[in-house]
């Protein structure tokens, strides 16, 4: 299974045809084989060096119908099943398959004792993922850095297709919701204003973008590379055309979006404290509120 799964990391602007983009969502099979090879990759770190009992939960967009909130349960399930599975059919000595009526596990023997991993997984939204990666102290040790779920905290994770909110007081989560506003706008900007990209990018990045123009997935991922590629020269050609209009119209729509996304939570806010007859802002008056934004949760809690 090591064979099948691996991860690219690009050197160029274009990528071999066998490489897929945005397999989280593009469709089913992909979902299925991108959670299935980060699964992989996750056990294969927590086998080498630990010990005890791990259950995976996995976060999805509040924005996600009934429907397919299952559908993608589901593929959580089977793929954690699976693994199991293979293992349980394989002829390693240090493994072992443990099934019960309600409940199955894979045990490793390591060199520091039996690692058990849970078949069982537990879904949560992205915004109640954001309260607890945010509030946990062993993530951020700096108490005055976290988030503190007893006093109001709004936690905001900034994705590709959607920006979840958390909104938490008195240590449980009283607003949990998202909006269809997020990096796919941002991106937009360079897509259908080709002189931004003129100012910013290289000739040879300019010419990869257009070569996609029509393609929304490689666009946008070969777009991320760019900015990672070539932040340097960006952040120049930023000060060189600081008074190009162009720019500035660039710099508007990001500060408007984002100024957008803190507008709503202020607003959720204050539907949250008239509901709870102003206990909020009595608690703002004495302890204040922090907002957390993060767009890291993906990669830390596999969401």
């Amino acid at each position: 299974m090591l064979l099948d799964y691996f991860v690219f990391y690009p050197f160029d602007y274009k990528y071999p045809t066998n490489v897929h983009t945005n397999i989280k969502w593009d469709s089913e099979e992909y979902t299925r084989l991108f959670i299935k090879s980060i699964l992989l990759l996750i056990l294969i770190e927590l086998i080498r060096d630990r010990k005890g009992k791990v259950s995976f939960r996995f976060s999805y967009p509040r924005s996600f119908n009934p429907t397919k909130q299952s559908k993608y349960e589901s593929i959580w399930r089977n793929a954690l099943k699976g693994i199991i599975y293979d293992a349980n059919g394989s002829d390693a000595d240090n493994i072992s398959c443990i099934s019960g009526a309600s409940r199955s596990s894979l045990t490793f023997n390591t060199e520091n004792g039996t690692f058990e991993i849970d078949e069982n997984t537990f879904s949560i939204t992205e915004g109640i993922a954001a309260g607890e990666y945010f509030s946990s102290s062993s993530i951020i040790g700096d108490p005055l850095k976290r988030a503190d779920k007893i006093n109001c905290d709004i936690c905001v994770d900034v994705g590709g297709g959607t920006t979840d909110y958390s909104i938490w007081f008195n240590d449980r989560i009283h607003f949990d919701t998202s909006v269809l506003l997020a990096g796919k706008t941002i991106s937009s900007i360079f897509k259908y204003n080709p002189r931004i990209k003129n100012l910013l990018f290289s000739k040879d990045a300019v010419a990869a973008l257009e070569e996609v123009a029509n393609n929304e997935t490689l666009f946008i991922s070969r777009l991320n590379f760019i900015l990672k590629k070539e932040e340097s020269s960006i952040s120049s050609n930023l000060v060189k055309q600081i008074n190009n209009k162009d720019i500035n119209w660039m710099r508007w729509m990001l500060a408007l979006e984002f100024a957008s996304l803190a507008y709503y939570s202020s607003n959720l806010v204050l539907g949250l404290n008239v509901h709870l007859k102003g206990k909020i802002s009595e608690s703002i008056k004495s302890g204040g509120v922090k907002l957390f934004w993060g767009e890291m949760l993906r990669n830390s809690l596999a969401g």
